[in-house]
């Protein structure tokens, strides 16, 4: 599935966690919080508010695969086909590597 796809290529408020990317200096004056639910947008909320920007790229060269075991961010399948595209159901090793 594709989640957002009207955000590609712009500046936006919130980009999935995982992807996060930065200089080295920004992640030193803002370090994520001590918890284990949240931390990443919480630590966007507090670099915008600082005047920072955050630039979502694209969709490509990220895959989040996840399972039906606890994870530490919780959210049913349902909220999750609302906003996406689906390409695809279950692996599919030909759709996402080239």
């Amino acid at each position: 599935m594709c989640r957002f796809p009207e955000r590609e290529h712009r500046f936006t408020d919130i980009v999935m966690g995982p992807t996060l990317m930065s200089r080295k200096d920004l992640f030193s004056r803002h370090r994520f919080a001590d918890r284990t639910q949240g931390e990443d947008t919480e630590l966007q909320q507090r670099i915008v508010a600082d005047g920072a920007r955050i630039y979502s790229a694209d969709r490509f060269n990220f895959i989040q695969v996840r399972g039906d075991h606890e994870h530490t961010w919780s959210v049913y399948d349902n909220e999750l086909l609302a906003n996406s595209t689906i390409h695809a159901f279950g692996y599919s090793e030909k759709h996402y590597l080239y």
